[in-house]
């Protein structure tokens, strides 16, 4: 069977063993060809079988009819990528992908004036996630670091396993969005930092069931009482307790 003839008859099926080929040519082609066959059609006869659309539409129900069509269909549809599938895979992989190495197995050094990580045995600074873990085996700590220094997330948890403060890393710094939470999973207070715990800016905070009870707005120039809690509980030393005071206008006692 000539081609031209797969590709005009409007009422012809598809015989089985026609080759696919020739029915994906009758899709591509149908639009420009049909039209130019209509025109001749209506100048050579008197009658006109068809109108233009019902002559289209019974073409496709036609070549959908084929049992060539319909196995080119479904392998297609099943050779379509999947995009929430892929996007999950990928990301599986991403995570997977990211080494994860505990505190315990990591020390820190300062080299050129930068305080970086290194993994235990390695000359190259640590890229990937440094934790700490409790007795029970639930995360402590989780830090993103990139070669050796804290940059990204960072979450510290409850010994339970709920987080307890969920913010992120600037060269070092704690700054940037910060959540505090109850133990019990609900938001505690919701702010800014700058460099290192400096509070910034407008805070939320809120009660046990998660109802605002109060806002506090700590300017530009901020508030360091967290910053001094943690030189109190011999967290941070005097030298980087000093620093970020000195650099945020406040005098060190």
């Amino acid at each position: 069977m000539a081609i031209s003839n797969c590709l005009f008859s409007p009422t012809l099926e598809i015989p089985q063993e026609y080759p696919t080929w020739c029915v994906l040519a009758k899709l591509s082609a149908m639009p420009s060809c049909h039209y130019a066959r209509r025109r001749h059609y209506a100048t050579t006869h008197s009658r006109d079988r068809y109108g233009p659309l019902e002559y289209k539409n019974t073409m496709i129900k036609n070549i959908l009819k084929s049992k060539y069509v319909k196995a080119v269909i479904l392998v297609l549809l099943f050779a379509m990528p999947v995009p929430g599938f892929s996007q999950n895979k990928m990301a599986m992989e991403d995570v997977e992908s990211r080494r994860e190495v505990s505190m315990a197995y990591a020390s820190g050094k300062r080299t050129n004036g930068i305080y970086r990580y290194y993994a235990k045995g390695e000359e190259q600074p640590f890229t990937g996630i440094l934790f700490a873990k409790y007795p029970n085996g639930n995360y402590a700590s989780w830090q993103e670091y990139v070669d050796g220094v804290g940059q990204g997330k960072w979450i510290n948890y409850y010994e339970n396993g709920n987080p307890k403060e969920v913010g992120h890393y600037n060269q070092n710094l704690v700054e940037g969005p910060i959540k505090k939470y109850y133990q019990n999973g609900v938001l505690q207070a919701e702010g800014n930092y700058k460099d290192w715990r400096v509070m910034i800016g407008k805070w939320k905070y809120y009660d046990q069931k998660g109802n605002l009870e109060s806002t506090k707005d700590y300017g530009s120039k901020g508030s360091i009482e967290e910053v001094q809690k943690f030189y109190d509980s011999g967290e941070i030393s005097y030298s980087w307790y000093a620093n970020i005071l000195t650099k945020n206008g406040f005098k060190p006692q």
